[in-house]
């Protein structure tokens, strides 16, 4: 299948409706950052049109890493859902099956929640460039930026409740612990 970047809005929007397991909210959510980044590009290459600002020659490329970033992050929570639907529909009947199955989902859990987490850095980065490049920007691009901005600040509230969830979903023990002060620190 293709990657979620690569379809139509329209086709998007069927399957995010549908009862298709994906895409869910962290690849939904991670299509929006990248769609906030190409507003805030937008701005950026609109003010470079009349007038230079080595502030946002520099962001540039910058904000299309971060684009990147974004695609990526979309296709990692779709696999680690997969992985977790995977993980649910293993048998449970015997003592070493539930164990099997709950190790499987709390590694599904663990790689979600890790997806998650890479938004939430790839959300903070880019509200901190938009940030900083914002007031060389045109006036006539200041919705652009603000409405780019906008999206990334919810992106980045919605892959914190993605990786709280995804934790609390795993059984108790060291990687959940890590990860819920990786979390702690990211979401500060």
């Amino acid at each position: 299948m293709s990657r979620f970047s690569d379809r139509s809005v329209r086709e998007l929007y069927a399957q995010a409706g549908s009862t298709a397991a994906v895409p869910g909210g962290g690849v939904v959510t991670a299509l929006s950052a990248m769609l906030g980044v190409a507003l805030v590009q937008k701005a950026v290459h609109m003010t470079l049109r009349h007038q230079e600002h080595a502030e946002l020659h520099a962001a540039a490329p910058v904000l299309d890493e971060l684009a990147s970033a974004f695609e990526a992050d979309a296709e990692a929570d779709a696999a680690a859902f997969a992985d977790f639907i995977a993980a649910g529909q293993l048998p449970k009947t015997t003592p070493d099956e539930t164990a099997a199955r709950r190790a499987r989902l709390d590694h599904a859990a663990a790689g979600a929640a890790h997806a998650a987490l890479g938004a939430l850095q790839h959300a903070r980065a880019a509200v901190r460039v938009t940030r900083r490049i914002r007031r060389f920007v045109t006036a006539t691009m200041a919705p652009d930026i603000t409405a780019g901005l906008r999206l990334l600040h919810v992106a980045r509230r919605n892959a914190i409740d993605n990786a709280r969830g995804n934790l609390e979903a795993m059984s108790p023990g060291a990687e959940q612990t890590r990860l819920l002060e990786l979390l702690r620190r990211l979401a500060a």
